[in-house]
């Protein structure tokens, strides 16, 4: 920031003091690792790295960027690529302008520290990620620039700064922190291994190095001997979901009970697995989603089929109904038919006794008449 290469000690000083906001929970962003940005080269390097092996998190860190980006880092980056080219965005790599730094020193002037959101709407060109880092930057740079020419006269910084003694002192041990080299690592993995924890001989070890630098450096597994890699056995997951259900995101409690892994593989496992179950998730879904669309497919088919089954129902009626009337009208026929056959045959019978009384003679027709009143008298 330009207008801060002009002040002096105490103009810095009564610039933080106006610009500090009451709450004290607003401290000097020293948590944070060293800012080390992503070069042209390392970006190429992942979107090959991507291209090759997909969401491989771990096994592209581990031999793509070893010691320099974690699996996390690796997998937040390609998301802020892949969303910052699906969407129109504020240039994210543009340079500060120095008209920008003069509407930053306003807005920090007129919301104060940590009031990023405010001083957003300030501009057109820096989105909230953007303003955060320049502001941090700042930090680290008047940081740096009054232990360059004051020394480190921590009390007198903190004063200035407005920051604690300790965050002062221990963010510059960062900042001035250079990576660590792959042989620098196996040197310090040996001495721990030799000193155990007498951290005045490891410093010795590192004369380039401060104390804090190395404290910090042993807390990843590849250089702790007390630490495993690969993969997790069964008592490790056992132990871990144990001391996530008592101790939560306490880290370091959590790594104690494991034992066999450091505060950042816990995070790393939970991590993972909190991945694969949103991919499990995510799977289900959509396996959900397709049986659901076969359903209302199905569904949507069953109107159709409840009509074609009230037509057949109602053929079968009436199929029903014509059957009833054709075997009533055979047996109506059948009964006419008897009826025809037996008036015929009386008929004929008629007939042919007509004919034999003409030929029978008078005392045949005698001695017949007197038969016939011989057979009625019998059936009295």
């Amino acid at each position: 920031m330009n207008f801060l290469h002009t002040l002096n000690l105490s103009s810095i000083k009564l610039f933080f003091k106006k610009c500090r906001i009451s709450n004290p929970n607003i401290r000097f962003v020293q948590n944070r690792p060293k800012i080390h940005r992503w070069t042209e080269e390392e970006l190429e390097t992942l979107r090959i790295a991507v291209n090759k092996h997909g969401n491989k998190w771990k096994y592209i860190s581990d031999n793509y960027f070893p010691l320099s980006r974690t699996p996390i880092a690796v997998q937040r980056k390609w998301n802020i690529i892949n969303k910052n080219m699906s969407r129109p965005r504020k240039t994210y790599y543009n340079k500060w302008t120095e008209k920008e730094d003069k509407i930053l020193k306003y807005g920090i002037e007129k919301y104060g520290i940590g009031k990023w959101k405010e001083i957003e709407k300030l501009f057109d060109t820096k989105d909230y990620g953007q303003i955060l880092l320049r502001w941090e930057s700042i930090e680290d740079e008047i940081l740096l620039r009054l232990v360059k020419n004051y020394g480190r006269k921590w009390k007198m910084i903190s004063d200035v700064i407005g920051k604690n003694y300790f965050r002062c002192r221990d963010r510059y041990e960062v900042l001035i922190s250079k990576p660590w080299t792959k042989e620098e690592t196996e040197k310090l993995h040996v001495s721990i291994l030799k000193y155990k924890q007498d951290w005045r001989k490891i410093a010795d070890e590192f004369p380039d190095r401060t104390l804090v630098d190395i404290r910090k450096h042993k807390r990843n597994a590849s250089t702790n001997p007390n630490f495993k890699l690969g993969r997790w056995n069964d008592i490790e997951i056992n132990s871990f979901k144990k001391a996530i259900k008592e101790h939560g995101k306490l880290w370091i409690k959590v790594s104690q009970i494991v034992g066999t892994r450091s505060p950042r593989q816990c995070i790393q496992e939970l991590y993972a697995k909190l991945l694969a179950e949103i991919v499990e998730l995510r799977k289900k879904f959509a396996e959900n989603k397709v049986k659901n669309d076969d359903l209302k497919d199905k569904n949507a088919e069953i109107p159709d089929l409840r009509r074609k089954f009230a037509k057949l129902e109602a053929e079968k009626t009436e199929l029903k109904a014509r059957v009833a009337e054709l075997l009533k009208q055979g047996v109506e026929n059948k009964r006419r038919d008897a009826e025809n056959v037996k008036l015929k045959a009386r008929e004929e019978l008629e007939k042919n006794k007509a004919d034999i009384i003409k030929l029978v003679p008078m005392n045949a027709r005698h001695d017949i008449k007197i038969a016939e009143l011989k057979a009625e008298v019998m059936k009295l």
